[in-house]
């Protein structure tokens, strides 16, 4: 049987199919989107459309909502507070050559030359991979701002929450040991004040810093660290060049050293080893916050060189002045002579 064909309208032509005209929120906005008009015939109406005034105006002025593929948070690249290559590279090496310099002395004593630098070599290559592959994950989706963030798309809210409670200890430990680190320390220049009493000044010192939450300008702050430890380097050489040969300290002085260890306690040198390369959990800040991420590998490259080159000086020379005598800490050997 023929199908019934619908009347014509006023007009002398059919009514088009319904189409969606403009945006979800234009129709939102149009009050009237929809209205039906009087009907050419006694049985059957046709459904027109009637459009509003034109709002488009005023949405180009309208803030830009977010939506499922947009982030929620905006980028330091939103705001204009970026670090440069340089700033970067020194925020780099600000995070890993830290409190670890000052043990890879001891770590070669427990380890011997070979099995020492073997390990340096090894760790850092390691690190700095891990890191290429950090980058990697975060150029893959552009809503991925941290670690637990690239944990979530592999093994999900689960795997979040274990790895974001793992990355909070572990700054947590990191902080609390460079808080004993620099109360030791100091009172070893002041020894009249009590060890308490220097920890509330640190503190006091310290807290302002907390409060800065952009890296690019942090990285000034990473460049007087950076100059602590190559400071550290050269007093460590100076000691050792100043001191007459023969004595305790001198880098001529004929110091019992070993190229393979000789008992199990080269395990520990690990540990002291990898302290020096950890610093991975900031790693994704640090590039989110980078003016142009695609220089992101250049800047481990070259913040993982300088850091071998002063992490080798510095075991080498400390192990070679002080023998079987070197300290957990190089600075407390450096206090004797």
């Amino acid at each position: 049987m023929p199908t019934k064909q619908r009347p014509l309208s006023a007009g002398g032509s059919r009514p088009s199919s319904t189409r969606s005209h403009g945006s979800p929120r234009e129709r939102r906005l149009s009050s009237v989107a929809y209205a039906s008009a009087w009907p050419t015939t006694f049985h059957e109406g046709v459904t027109v459309r009637a459009y509003s005034p034109d709002f488009r105006a005023l949405l180009r002025r309208s803030p830009q909502l977010p939506n499922e593929s947009s982030p929620l948070l905006l980028t330091p690249r939103d705001v204009g507070d970026c670090s440069s290559f340089w700033g970067a590279t020194l925020n780099v090496i600000n995070v890993l050559m830290g409190v670890g310099v000052l043990s890879l002395p001891y770590s070669m004593r427990v380890a011997g030359l070979t099995l020492g630098l073997g390990l340096l070599l090894g760790m850092g290559i390691i690190a700095n991979l891990t890191g290429h592959l950090l980058g990697a994950c975060l150029a893959s989706d552009a809503r991925l701002r941290s670690y637990p963030d690239i944990v979530n798309a592999a093994f999900g809210l689960w795997g979040r929450r274990v790895v974001s409670m793992i990355c909070f200890v572990e700054l947590f430990i990191a902080c609390t040991m460079f808080l004993i680190l620099v109360t030791d320390s100091l009172h070893m220049l002041f020894p009249a004040m009590a060890p308490s009493a220097l920890l509330v000044i640190v503190c006091a010192c310290i807290l302002p810093s907390t409060w800065l939450l952009n890296l690019a300008v942090l990285s000034t702050a990473s460049l007087l660290g950076v100059l602590s430890s190559l400071a550290l380097l050269l007093l460590l050489l100076n000691v050792g060049l100043t001191t007459p040969p023969g004595e305790l300290g001198s880098i001529y002085r004929d110091a019992p050293t070993r190229w393979v260890a000789d008992d199990d306690a080269w395990a520990l040198s690990i540990g002291l080893t990898l302290v020096g390369f950890a610093g991975h959990a900031v790693f994704p800040s640090i590039y989110s916050t980078m003016d142009d991420p695609a220089q992101y590998s250049s800047v481990l490259n070259v913040a993982y060189t300088v850091i071998g080159a002063v992490y080798a000086a510095v075991a080498v020379a400390g192990y070679v002045m002080y023998g079987d005598a070197t300290e957990k800490e190089v600075e407390r050997s450096v206090s004797l002579t």
